[in-house]
């Protein structure tokens, strides 16, 4: 009989044959980013330098901003304020930990999207569909297909003739359809 799992395993269904992606093995890595971020009285993420180094090597291994922030137990709220702080101290030329966070995260968002965009192009050597559905997904603006604009139907009414015209009001009148017209 396999070995059963223990009921305090949370994990135990999600195994995984490689340990990277082993639940519990991610479980104690984020314990271990979290362990490392400084954190305030409140148990929140402190903005210093260890934070902004976990940011950009989650992000580096393909992590979203969001996921990242969560990684290192810090709020996305709070993340969000440093960013836009952030944002303007590099505008106006400012040195700040907000600055250099800021300034961080974008650079490892614009090598992670660089990094994403060849390995994908690159995959459409062999499977473009795919390569452009994964683009499609990732950036809706800059790659999701174009779709075609829904026919006015009043157009369509201009191409039908007569008899197609008269059946069609009938049906959108609930009035089955129409008997031949006889000419009169």
């Amino acid at each position: 009989m396999p070995d059963e799992p223990d009921d305090g395993d949370i994990f135990a269904p999600l195994t995984s044959p490689h340990p990277e992606l082993d639940p519990a093995t991610v479980a104690v890595e984020v314990a271990g980013i979290r362990s490392r971020v400084p954190r305030g009285r409140s148990g929140d993420a402190l903005l210093s330098a260890e934070l902004t180094r976990e940011m950009v090597r989650l992000i580096g291994e393909g992590q979203t901003l969001d996921n990242a922030a969560r990684m290192c137990g810090l709020r996305r709220t709070t993340l969000s304020k440093w960013l836009r702080q952030g944002q303007l101290d590099v505008e106006d030329d400012k040195d700040t930990a907000e600055g250099r966070l800021a300034w961080a995260v974008d650079e490892a968002l614009s090598i992670q999207e660089a990094v994403l965009v060849r390995s994908t192009m690159r995959g459409t050597r062999t499977d473009a569909k795919l390569a452009l559905e994964v683009l499609g997904r990732r950036r809706p603006a800059d790659w999701a297909p174009a779709t075609a604009e829904r026919e006015d139907y009043r157009s369509s009414y201009a191409r039908m003739s007569e008899g197609e015209l008269r059946a069609e009001v009938h049906r959108l009148l609930g009035e089955g359809t129409p008997k031949p017209d006889d000419g009169g």
